[in-house]
């Protein structure tokens, strides 16, 4: 019996074609199918994480996008099959993984007090070292007081030609945090948010 009913998606840009070049279409779509094939009836939650980050969609978000590409592709599966409608949440504000994980994690926090839960966190491969070094590094030692949350990553391949899509950006960026000044700021919110769970 699996205890990850809770999840946690990292989007990749506005989901949306007509501003997507058809790579990055492709992968996005990919990605978001592959996501939803390992999804289980065990889900009840799932968030979508990322901010207002294109001029030529200011008004929507990624999280928002993405969360109605998945109810136009996806939602009616989890209705029929399992019987129950999917809670989808959005998180809008973060532009970096970094974000996407603290703001993700902060908004789920009503649906994982005072009892055991695995956060299940999808990315794609690519940053799937990074995602595992901002969870060891950053988010777990702020949960040490909370043994009834854990995690676990699912990292989904999505070919895209994005330029931040690279193993050396990605590896930069590991390298970066190490002397972000946000990271401390970040560590002390999880550690006074979560503190009483």
């Amino acid at each position: 019996m699996t205890k990850n009913n809770l999840a946690l998606i990292c989007t990749y840009g506005i989901t949306n074609q007509k501003i997507r070049t058809a790579t990055e279409w492709q992968g996005l779509v990919n990605y978001y199918s592959n996501i939803n094939k390992f999804l289980d009836i065990n889900l009840k939650t799932i968030i979508f994480c990322g901010g207002y980050t294109n001029a030529k969609s200011p008004k929507i978000s990624e999280a928002q996008s993405a969360k109605k590409y998945f109810n136009q592709n996806f939602q009616m599966r989890y209705k029929t099959e399992y019987g129950t409608k999917l809670n989808i949440l959005t998180e809008n504000t973060s532009s970096s993984s970094l974000e996407n994980l603290v703001f993700g994690i902060l908004t789920l926090k009503p649906f994982i007090k005072n009892s055991t839960k695995e956060i299940l966190i999808f990315c794609d491969t690519v940053r799937e070292t990074k995602i595992r070094f901002i969870l060891e590094e950053i988010i777990k030692p702020n949960f040490t007081h909370a043994p009834q949350i854990t995690f676990k990553i699912a990292a989904i391949q999505r070919d895209d030609d994005h330029p931040q899509s690279t193993l050396e950006k990605q590896n930069l960026e590991i390298i970066n945090l190490k002397n972000n000044k946000l990271v401390q700021i970040y560590k002390k919110l999880l550690k006074e948010i979560f503190y009483a769970l």
